[in-house]
């Protein structure tokens, strides 16, 4: 029938996409590549339904590979199947980011706090809410380094690209000269630590001018980032 033909279309599509990886067999295949393949799927702009069938197929396949102890069975936590009203994440081609890092506006604090929030959530891939808990001493202009503290509290590194850093050093001069008491690196209007609620704000008002057509959101940035890393062949475990 059409679905089993569909099905088999899948597989050889996914097949081929590790032979162009250059992985020869399935027992190389990991949650980084399935990630990579995903991400292709997305900027394909498939159907939602033809999508769903693709991440099925692949499914009841990596079960059967993980009955025959090919594979390990924690990469199927990796492939879970998205509800039917489920979108494929968005993401913005780099033309489109620095668009929206470069719109229009005048030289104020905020606007040089909108830039550099927009640089570092491009830069690290980090999520909203890790950026704004950042303090001033988990930042290393020097050695180009954030320390992040992410989910459980968890404490880890992340290397900052040299746009971001010269957009941090903009920031932290302009917050310099208010000479605020707070910790934080990334303050409001009345001083204190800016919430994640405030940067969303922010950031709906500053892509009002915008001319991109997607609906953007702080984690459209996170998604990007990965987007773009793994087009670069970058290893997001690295």
């Amino acid at each position: 029938p059409n679905t089993v033909k569909a099905y088999q279309n899948d597989l050889t599509e996914f097949k081929d996409f590790l032979a162009r990886e250059g992985i020869k067999d399935f027992s190389s295949t990991n949650k980084f590549i399935v990630r990579k393949y995903l991400l292709g799927l997305s900027r394909q702009r498939l159907e939602k339904n033809s999508v769903i069938r693709k991440i099925s197929a692949l499914k009841s396949f990596f079960r059967f590979l993980v009955n025959q102890s090919i594979i390990p069975a924690k990469i199927l936590l990796h492939l879970h199947s998205p509800k039917k009203e489920s979108k494929v994440p968005v993401f913005l081609s780099e033309k489109e980011t620095q668009e929206i890092i470069d719109l229009p506006s005048d030289a104020s604090f905020a606007a040089v706090r909108m830039r550099c929030i927009l640089e570092v959530l491009y830069s690290t891939g980090m999520r909203i809410e890790e950026l704004v808990n950042l303090n001033l001493g988990d930042v290393d202009l020097l050695g180009g380094m954030l320390k992040v503290f992410g989910k459980g509290g968890k404490e880890r590194f992340v290397p900052v690209g040299d746009c971001a850093c010269d957009a941090l050093k903009k920031y932290l001069d302009a917050r310099r000269k208010i000479a605020l008491s707070s910790p934080a690196v990334f303050i409001n209007a009345r001083g204190g630590r800016i919430s994640a609620r405030g940067v969303r704000k922010l950031l709906k008002n500053w892509l009002r001018t915008s001319l991109v057509n997607k609906k953007i959101t702080p984690h459209t940035f996170r998604h990007t980032f990965a987007t773009h890393m793994l087009e670069r062949g970058c290893d997001l475990k690295s």
